[in-house]
């Protein structure tokens, strides 16, 4: 089984994204609700890829999640999704989103999340 680690604390995002992801069985959605806490679940279980949203409570917002998993040379390979809704022009959410292999956007639906999964799992072959 692959695994996707989704980071953040909205539970209507993580349930969507656990219901939509319930229909790949070879999937499993792990889930962190903090910065932090979602660095630790990419370094347990070494996923194909990670969901980020960019506001997180806490100290580390997705920017620095981001910049901390591309520089980790065991990590710096995964995949990264940049999922938010914003559409400030704030310098570190460009930067955050430029960073990032795919951005998914917010509210999103099964459409999108099904061709995301798609890249992802043809990219980690």
């Amino acid at each position: 089984m692959q695994t996707i680690v989704m980071i953040d604390d909205d539970m209507r995002n993580v349930e969507m994204l656990r219901a939509f992801t319930f229909a790949t069985p070879d999937i499993q959605l792990v889930t962190a609700h903090t910065g932090r806490m979602g660095i630790q679940k990419v370094r347990d279980h070494e996923p194909i890829a990670v969901v980020i949203d960019y506001y997180l409570p806490g100290d580390m917002n997705g920017l620095d999640i981001v910049r901390w998993l591309r520089a980790n040379p065991s990590l710096n390979h995964v995949p990264l999704v940049a999922m938010t809704a914003t559409t400030e022009l704030n310098e570190d959410i460009q930067r955050y989103k430029q960073s990032c292999d795919y951005i998914l956007d917010k509210p999103f639906h099964l459409k999108s999340w099904t061709n995301l999964l798609e890249n992802v799992l043809s990219a980690s072959c």
